[in-house]
This record gives structure tokens, C-alpha cells and sequence, in this order.
């Protein structure tokens, strides 16, 4: 393809899946979701079209799961269309980024846009809790941590730079802000693992990734010297600490009473009279998931996210970034089911770590994107 093709490619990928995370502010990005994704496969051309036997056997059997969950929840009157719609979408992006290298620049761009809207919101003294309009401070995390996890599935890089040291702790600044306790865990687990990559990468970034480790430590030790200070800030942390017991409640009361069926296939959780004091909110992106799609869809993701780890060789960074956001996905939904299954769905169907790199010729090699 021609340079400027692939800058198109680049940017329908970052846009495709930058529409996924605005979906926190209005359904309405799903429409341009669909819209950058066509795009990207008529202007990819046989690079993201080159669809072969492995891949149509996944989509097959993806849709043929799905095609069994729709006739489950229809039969049970128990309609999780919305949920199928999203998984579709979600295997054919993962499909097609699977495919690509986007230029480092261009993957980054929503990551970085994103975090300095939500950022300068914050600083000007607008409460968190009204920042995303349909959903509370507690997804500002998600989408951070949503928007670094694409970035890195877009660019692919082999190695840690000093751009995913920044990306990190801009995501950890915007998670205390927002005060979620699960999202400061999640982003923090998230530096310390991209740090510990960086030490284990080549020599010529070791140096720079110790000294970046050393300056951390230090704030984390002052930090440590304020924490009292630090609580006043994070009000939720210090009054609920690590537990949650309503997360808990819900748990136990999904799992009561559940037939061997419903096990297999999903329950219909809105029959469950106590959860409606909670909104019918399950405040579980794997149970949710589970209740939807059924236990294969479950079983699907745990995959994704072992493959990750298997094949953290050829793919260095990818089980960083799913752990994190997998980690974070046990407190809250619409991660699983909803907005982010391509992130894991990718792991399918990535089957060699020569992906082309659109910006760059097939001489030159990889650097830390």
C-alpha cells in the first residue's frame, strides 16, 4: 500500500476504536464505530481484507456461539441483543486490527486527547461524577485504561519507551482524581508492570527506564509520608477501604437458586427482586458477561487472556495491558459484553509477531512504539 493509504489505515483504526470509548458519552459514536471500520476495510485493502481459513473459522464459530445466546435469551425472554450487537463488532475490529501496525503517533492520538480533555475538565473544578454524563467517575479509569490498552494493540510495540512511562501515570493522575479505588489499584499494578517490562527490554533503554523506576520510588516514598493527606483526598478509599460488600451481596444472590442451565447459558438477573435496589447493575464485567453470553463466551475470554501470557514473547506488551484492564473489569461493566471484547478478541486472531508496520518499509526495523 501506498504511504498515504496507510496513514488512512492508521487513522479508520484509531478512530474505530476511539468511537468504542466515546460511547461513554452517547450511544451515537456506535454508528461511527461501524462507519471508521468499514472504511478501514475498504481502504485497507488485501492487507486488512485478507481474510483466511483460521480467520473465517473464528468468526464462524464467534457467531455461531452468538447465534446460540441470542435463541437462549429469546426462548427465556431474556433479550441480550444489545450485548450480541456488541461482540460482533468487536470480533470483526478484532479481526481487523489484528492484521495492522498503525503508525505510533496516530494509535496514540485518542489516548492523549482523551486524558488532557478529561484532565483540564477536572483542574477547572468540574466534580468527576459529571464529567461522563451517563456513567459515573468511576469509568474516567476505564477509559483511560481502554484507550492505553488500544493504543497498544494498534501500535504493537516490542519494547517499552518512555512514551508508555508517560501514558501510565497520566492514568494514574486521572484515576486518583476520579477517586475510584479500583481504577488508582489498577493503573498503579499497570506503571509498575510497565516499568518491570522496560528493565527486562534491551540494554539501550534499561538505564532510562532505572532512572524513571528511581524518580517513581521516591514519589511513592513521599507519598507514603502524606498519606493521611493523600486519604483526605481519595474520601472513598478511606472510608470503604479494599472490600465491598453490596459487589459481594451480588454475587451471592446471581449464583442463588441458578439452575445447571442458566449455569451453562446465562440467567435472567432482572428476575432477581434484590438487585433491583441496586439497579439491576451487577458491577461485573465477567458476571455480566457470564449472565449474557454464557459460560463458553466466559471460558472465550479467560483464553484470550492466557494466550496473552503464553505468547508474551512474540507479543511483549499485550498481556500487560489485558491483565490491567482485566483486573479492573471485576468491579464494574461494560467492559465484557460491551466495549472493550476486541481487545481481547485480538489475541484470536494474531498468529505471528510480523504484522507490516504501515508507516514504516519492510527494511527498516521495529522501535519501541
Amino acid at each position: 500500500m501506498s504511504v498515504s493509504r496507510n496513514f488512512l489505515v492508521s487513522i479508520f483504526a484509531a478512530l474505530a476504536v476511539w468511537c468504542v470509548t466515546l460511547t461513554f458519552l452517547s450511544p451515537i459514536f456506535w454508528a461511527g464505530g461501524v462507519l471508521f471500520l468499514a472504511a478501514l476495510f475498504m481502504v485497507g485493502g488485501n492487507q486488512v481484507g485478507s481474510i483466511n481459513k483460521r480467520d473465517t473459522t473464528l468468526l464462524f464459530l464467534i457467531f455461531l456461539l452468538l447465534m446460540i445466546q441470542f435463541s437462549w435469551g429469546y426462548f427465556n425472554e431474556y433479550y441480550n441483543l444489545r450485548q450480541l450487537l456488541f461482540v460482533a463488532f468487536s470480533a470483526v475490529l478484532a479481526m481487523a486490527i489484528s492484521k495492522i501496525r498503525s503508525s505510533v503517533e496516530v494509535a496514540w492520538l485518542p489516548f492523549y486527547i482523551t486524558g488532557g480533555l478529561l484532565l483540564l475538565l477536572i483542574l477547572s473544578g468540574i466534580d468527576p461524577e459529571r464529567v461522563l454524563v451517563r456513567n459515573s467517575r468511576n469509568f474516567l479509569s476505564v477509559v483511560m485504561l481502554g484507550l492505553f490498552a488500544s493504543a497498544v494493540v494498534l501500535s504493537k510495540p516490542p519494547q517499552v519507551s518512555k512514551n508508555h512511562i508517560l501514558a501510565a501515570f497520566l492514568t494514574i493522575v486521572i484515576s486518583v482524581l476520579s477517586e475510584g479505588r479500583a481504577g488508582i489499584i489498577a493503573s498503579v499494578l499497570l506503571m509498575v508492570l510497565v516499568l518491570a517490562k522496560g528493565a527486562l527490554d534491551e540494554r539501550r533503554v534499561v538505564s532510562s527506564v532505572i532512572r524513571n523506576a528511581i524518580l517513581v520510588t521516591v514519589l511513592m516514598i513521599l507519598l507514603a509520608a502524606v498519606a493521611d493527606s493523600l486519604l483526605e483526598l481519595v474520601p472513598r478509599l478511606r472510608n470503604r477501604g479494599l472490600h465491598d460488600f453490596s459487589r459481594m451481596t451480588i454475587n451471592l444472590m446471581y449464583f442463588q437458586g441458578i439452575s445447571f442451565s442458566e449455569f451453562i447459558f446465562g440467567r435472567n438477573y432482572f428476575e432477581i427482586f434484590f438487585l433491583q435496589k441496586f439497579g439491576y447493575n451487577l458491577h461485573n464485567s465477567y458476571l455480566a458477561a457470564w449472565a449474557n453470553l454464557g459460560i463458553a463466551y466466559l471460558g472465550l475470554i479467560a483464553f484470550c487472556l492466557l494466550k496473552s501470557v503464553l505468547k508474551r514473547r512474540e507479543w511483549p506488551f499485550f498481556w500487560i495491558v489485558l491483565f490491567c484492564l482485566g483486573l479492573r473489569a471485576i468491579t464494574d461493566v461494560q467492559m465484557l459484553g460491551a466495549k472493550y471484547d476486541y481487545l481481547f478478541l485480538t489475541m484470536l486472531f494474531l498468529g505471528h509477531r510480523h504484522v507490516p508496520n504501515l508507516m514504516r518499509s519492510k527494511a527498516k526495523p521495529d522501535h519501541a512504539a
